[in-house]
């Protein structure tokens, strides 16, 4: 009886043995490593992001003015229209920046056709300066090519960027230009006046014309 159990407690001693791996050690599974490498993955990126300096409000500006011409590009290639977008100061909030989206619902042009597609964009304390200073790596644009206190993006069905100033009517000058560049000159206000900090807080939005694609310069 007792060599009976002595063999049976030498099996199971070698089953688990040979469960642990060679020489009966013990280490980390797969699934345990790859688990460590996810963690230090996650606290890498934390880390990371704790780091970057924080985004001033010119850019934010920049950003969301960015998006808004990418839908519209994308607005007028996928319905073969023209369409434009109109930038101005509105008239319930003139220390803000207004964004209106337009197009003609039959292609003719005609006002009566004319229907606005997306809601309007607003963006606090915000004006668009056509006389910015240089700084950085940014190229230099005509001055005829930047935008001004009032002006239209006229975006083509090929997604080409049109630069047409204001009319006062709401409606783009009928000299709508192809530009090589055209820029948006981003200036943060506080109650309309520019003062402090916010006098180097620029940015400029510079929009390809025979692509539409945008570039953000920021001071």
């Amino acid at each position: 009886m007792r060599i009976r159990i002595r063999m049976r407690n030498a099996i199971l001693g070698q089953a688990k043995s040979l469960g642990r791996g060679p020489a009966g050690s013990s280490g980390f599974t797969l699934i345990e490593i790859l688990v460590v490498i996810t963690i230090i993955a996650i606290l890498m990126s934390i880390g990371l992001s704790a780091m970057r300096l924080p985004i001033s409000r010119s850019e934010m500006a920049a950003n969301e003015i960015s998006r808004a011409l990418g839908y519209a590009r994308s607005f007028a290639v996928a319905r073969n229209r023209t369409v434009w977008v109109r930038l101005a100061t509105p008239e319930d909030a003139p220390n803000d920046l207004e964004l209106r989206f337009y197009f003609s619902a039959d292609g003719s042009g005609a006002q009566d056709s004319i229907e606005q597609f997306r809601r309007r964009t607003v963006i606090e304390n915000l004006a668009i300066s056509n006389t910015l200073d240089e700084f950085g790596d940014r190229p230099e644009a005509p001055l005829d090519a930047r935008l001004d206190t009032e002006g239209f993006i006229l975006f083509s069905p090929a997604g080409e960027a049109h630069l047409a100033q204001g009319t006062g009517n709401g409606f783009p000058s009928p000299d709508a230009q192809l530009r090589r560049t055209i820029e948006l000159g981003i200036q943060p206000t506080r109650a309309g006046r520019v003062a402090g900090k916010l006098q180097t807080e620029i940015s400029a939005l510079h929009i390809r014309g025979s692509s539409g694609a945008t570039i953000l310069y920021t001071k």
